[in-house]
């Protein structure tokens, strides 16, 4: 994860969060206030807030020199995501989803309902999307508060400029209601992949995740 002032933020899988401020060349352990060293995903929104999902969901207002918990946003978060107009959304297995308007201050149980299937949220475009894997996926429009079908793996989506949406096995104009495969759509990688980060250019999107073995 990058943030507008400069700094990157990798989290680990046991040895926590790493930061660093020479664009990757140099990097300095940034766990301090964490209480578990897996560190299993980083957000930061607008205002430059960088929020870690552990234990704990935890946030960082200094760059990553410390870490306050979010006790509130639940113990078995699955999924967090923040869209740009500030909006916090974490998957808490198997309470359900929530929202939060007050960066993790109070939060707001959503209708839709989860067991304990990972549970993949994402966002692209302000829209939002559940992968349950073997369930499907489904999306929201409204903030969460209704959810619709929608045939896509929602745990490889990416906003492309224009407006329209990358999902892994195809493209999107229609905000997610249809998808048009790719010529990769059938490929092998996204059959395998258990995490995935993109990086968006205006004419290219490039794929970068583990094995899933």
């Amino acid at each position: 994860a990058f943030d507008s002032s400069g700094y990157c933020y990798v989290a680990t899988n046991q040895g926590g969060i790493f930061r660093s401020q020479d664009h990757g060349n140099n990097w300095l352990p940034s766990s301090l206030g964490l209480n578990y060293p897996n560190a299993r995903s980083l957000v930061v929104d607008s205002s430059g807030i960088v929020y870690c999902v552990s234990d704990y969901v935890y946030k960082s207002t200094n760059h990553g020199q410390s870490w306050d918990s979010i006790p509130s946003a639940g113990r078995s978060v699955a999924s967090l995501v923040i869209t740009r107009s500030g909006i916090m959304y974490v998957v808490d297995l198997p309470t359900g989803i929530m929202r939060s308007r007050d960066h993790g201050g109070t939060w707001t149980l959503l209708p839709q309902t989860v067991d304990d299937t990972i549970v993949y949220l994402v966002q692209g475009n302000e829209i939002l999307f559940m992968d349950a894997g073997r369930k499907g996926c489904s999306r929201s429009t409204d903030e969460g508060n209704t959810w619709l079908e929608s045939g896509c793996v929602g745990q490889f989506i990416v906003s492309m400029p224009g407006g329209g949406l990358f999902g892994g096995y195809g493209l999107s104009t229609d905000k997610g209601e249809t998808w048009k495969p790719t010529s990769d759509s059938s490929s092998q990688f996204w059959h395998h992949l258990q995490s995935v980060q993109f990086a968006v250019t205006n004419d290219c999107v490039l794929a970068v995740g583990d094995s899933g073995n």
